[in-house]
């Protein structure tokens, strides 16, 4: 979420596209945790000379909903890919765009 504030502080952005796995089947509190290859199709690409944690934090629709709001942001448009793409880390993802109220 500190993230997110970032780019919102830092950057004053009027839309805000983001993508994360669609977790509302989930029991969770909100989060979840996991393994990520780094530089494969679909997922984060990353330079020779960038750390990375190798690591993806996903949210809950609803809870991502809750902090752009609280961000002073509203959905506009909300789409899950699905079977859309033929890559097994796009299975179950959203995508969302938020525009500044």
């Amino acid at each position: 979420m500190y993230l997110l504030e970032l780019i919102v502080n830092r950057t004053d952005p009027d839309i805000l596209i983001i993508e994360s796995i669609f977790l509302d089947n989930v029991k969770t509190t909100g989060a979840l945790f996991g393994e990520e290859i780094d530089n494969i199709q679909g997922n984060r690409q990353v330079l020779n000379n960038w750390k990375s944690t190798g690591i993806r934090l996903m949210f809950t629709s609803s809870l991502l909903k809750l902090a752009m709001k609280n961000l002073g942001f509203e959905l506009v448009k909300e789409e899950e890919y699905n079977d859309k793409f033929d890559l097994s880390s796009k299975k179950k993802s959203n995508i969302f765009m938020f525009k500044k109220i």
